[in-house]
């Protein structure tokens, strides 16, 4: 049975309704009702954004109020992530409904998908926490505590743009890799091409197609994160370093949030830089098998394997991009880091 892209278990379809970034209804179609509350919720993540970077700025609050003040505009960066992720539903409504699968798999295993919500969920537990605690130990806690509700339901909403990327990507990967354990088998290649290969070469052009889709719909969301990511990682870093540069024995418990953003922004990336290798490398292998069936065929090709051999000579393949800027790859952790190593460096020389 054919559907459109339903977000199971019931948590996370319940998270995405609760935060707010999934306004479609079960047909596709944009629900009025979900688009005004998140507007209105919008509204008030940035008025509360702007409220709180002027309580900061004026207070001049700790000694490193320029870095925590920093630290609340990245808020802006996640408001956006919402607002983009909203407006790509509702631009890409059509697109959105190409995405069909059929469910002959999922409902009982553990995705990858949902994993990867877990953990970060999970991480973003240890950091309320560690925010509880530091709440205690200040003052003006009523006012702030209202400000970290609103600026932890901003996380939590970008947790789950997420997770709707990699719950997407992890349905294309399995039906990629059963179409591979098909074409892998020895009893495929004994048998005739004119039916079962075809099948599986016109179900591996779909995949592709759903990919190229999947690419476009979330190809700004995932330069947002990109960029958030990049400033959170230089930010805390450099916060890190002033912390244990500093005699802030009393508030260990700035060190432990500023080394849980560190992990949860690098697990961000690598969740997405891993489902889309993931994908390109099951990919090429399906192209690989269909070369190798050819190859051992010679020319001895009837109508139907001429078609297949077009398609062996097409090598459809597909390279995830944020939004065109720069490729979704592994290489992609190491240019982040070391593009934020440099930034570290240079903020340490006009601090110390």
């Amino acid at each position: 049975m054919t559907e459109y892209i339903t977000y199971k278990p019931y948590l996370a379809h319940l998270l995405n309704k609760i935060t707010l970034t999934w306004i479609l209804k079960a047909n596709l179609d944009v629900s009025l009702k979900l688009l005004v509350l998140f507007i209105l919720s919008t509204l008030c993540k940035i008025f509360t954004a702007c409220h709180y970077s002027t309580y900061l700025l004026r207070n001049q609050i700790l000694v490193s109020s320029a870095f925590f003040t920093l630290y609340f505009l990245l808020n802006f960066m996640k408001i956006l992530l919402n607002i983009v992720h909203i407006y790509s539903q509702i631009m890409y409504k059509d697109l959105w409904k190409k995405l069909q699968f059929k469910r002959e798999f999922g409902d009982k295993r553990i995705s990858a998908s949902t994993c990867a919500l877990c953990m970060h969920l999970f991480i973003y537990l240890l950091l309320i926490l560690v925010y509880i605690h530091y709440l205690t130990n200040i003052k003006d806690t009523i006012y702030t505590k209202v400000m970290a509700a609103v600026f932890l339901f901003t996380s939590v909403a970008n947790i789950m743009v997420l997770y709707q990327f990699t719950y997407v990507m992890d349905i294309i990967i399995q039906l990629m890799k059963k179409i591979n354990k098909e074409m892998e088998s020895t009893e495929q290649f004994k048998s005739a091409v004119s039916g079962n290969l075809k099948l599986l070469t016109e179900q591996h052009n779909h995949l592709m197609d759903s990919a190229q889709i999947v690419n476009k719909i979330f190809s700004w969301q995932i330069l947002t994160i990109c960029l958030r990511s990049f400033m959170e990682l230089t930010c805390h870093n450099y916060g890190l370093l002033v912390n244990l540069t500093k005699d802030y024995d009393k508030n260990i418990q700035d060190r432990i949030w500023h080394i849980f953003r560190i992990l949860l922004n690098i697990t961000e990336i690598s969740t997405i830089v891993h489902f889309c290798e993931y994908f390109s490398k099951e990919a090429k292998k399906f192209n690989t098998y269909l070369f190798q069936y050819l190859r051992n065929k010679q020319m001895e090709f009837t109508k139907a394997e001429f078609d297949l051999h077009y398609y062996s000579l097409m090598k459809r393949e597909i390279i995830f991009t944020a939004a065109g800027f720069f490729d979704l790859g592994y290489p992609l952790i190491t240019t982040m880091i070391g593009t934020t190593v440099t930034f570290l460096v240079i903020v340490v020389q006009f601090t110390f």
